[in-house]
């Protein structure tokens, strides 16, 4: 249904046109990343896109504009009791987040790059539920515990000891954290079918922690990218896979309960359906943030990213997505998002 869709973009957009100077090289990634209310603030990276390493024009700035919105109903009670014997954590996440992000990458030469990454978050109690639970119905997946809660909510609760730690009920919005990278590949000959990737990452507090649209501390991030183009085997397929390590800084909101560290991860694929038209499937994964009992904060985040990308004209290219979590309760339970991407 979903290449059906592309296709149906793509056949709206007028001639085909080839690839834009990138000698092949197109952008296999999806722009997501775990949007669960208290991980989302830290920044966690999204995977990179190797297509500037081989452009044509290294003063080129292209630009991105993506819009995500996640949507989770979710609450539970840690496992783990106090002396009283009562519960240690209680938790719950019933909402939705759109997050629109304006992106910008500087070409330092052919083979490096600086890119900046601006986002506006807003929480909204939202209106998506009912579509999302037939969405549910229909394909057989399940809706967690939805049932439980009136539709349409906005309810961040996280208590620690009867402590109340976090709450959010009122619909809210505002600037994210401000993020900066270099990314870096290794030179390699034109037919090289390996390509490989250094980027370094901070994020900087100007968001607002009371209002979760930042994390109200610095942090940093360091990964490696491998990606693969022109497989002999497959001429249409397409991949990259990226780990890294996100140190997530000593300030700021639960600094308490934070880690220090957090490992992360991607691994994409891309089909090329036409010479306008690319299917994509992403799998994102992150160890846990927090020192917590809770499935939402103290497990791993794992989601899964189907869509595509239509290319609309010679410099302008649209990505179309959505998300499942296949780690149930610490990523939202549903995902929606697209983008558009401009290259001079």
């Amino acid at each position: 249904m979903l290449a059906a869709m592309l296709i149906g973009l793509s056949s709206l957009c007028g001639p085909v046109y080839a690839e834009h100077a990138t000698n092949g090289i197109s952008q296999v990634t999806l722009p997501v990343s775990n949007r669960n209310p208290l991980v989302q603030i830290h920044g966690l990276p999204v995977a990179p896109t190797l297509a500037f390493t081989q452009t044509s024009k290294p003063n080129g700035s292209p630009l991105s504009l993506s819009l995500n919105l996640a949507n989770y109903s979710l609450s539970s009670q840690s496992s783990a009791q106090n002396a009283e014997g009562n519960t240690v954590e209680n938790i719950t996440f019933d909402g939705e987040l759109f997050r629109t992000e304006l992106g910008i990458m500087l070409a330092l030469g052919p083979h490096s790059a600086l890119s900046a990454t601006l986002p506006y978050i807003a929480h909204h109690s939202g209106n998506s539920d009912q579509p999302i639970e037939q969405w549910h119905s229909i394909f057989g997946l399940p809706n967690g515990n939805r049932d439980q809660r009136a539709q349409d909510l906005l309810l961040y609760d996280y208590q620690v000891n009867g402590v109340q730690r976090v709450l959010l009920e009122r619909n809210t919005s505002g600037v994210g954290d401000f993020q900066l990278a270099w990314l870096y590949a290794l030179p390699t000959h034109k037919e090289a079918k390996w390509l490989h990737s250094l980027r370094m990452s901070i994020k900087l507090p100007t968001g607002d922690e009371a209002r979760l649209t930042g994390s109200g501390a610095t942090s940093a991030s360091v990964d490696w990218t491998v990606g693969q183009w022109n497989s002999e085997r497959w001429p249409r397929l397409s991949g990259q896979t990226t780990l890294g390590a996100l140190w997530l800084g000593n300030t700021g909101l639960l600094k308490d309960l934070r880690k220090d560290w957090a490992g992360y991860g991607s691994g994409s694929i891309a089909y090329r359906l036409g010479q306008r038209t690319t299917i994509k499937c992403q799998l994102d994964l992150h160890s846990s943030l927090y020192r917590s009992a809770t499935d939402e904060l103290g497990n791993v985040g794992g989601q899964l990213a189907l869509g595509g990308s239509v290319q609309l004209s010679h410099r302008f290219t649209a990505d179309l997505y959505f998300t499942e979590d296949i780690v149930t309760s610490s990523s939202p339970d549903f995902g929606l998002g697209v983008a558009l991407h401009y290259r001079p």
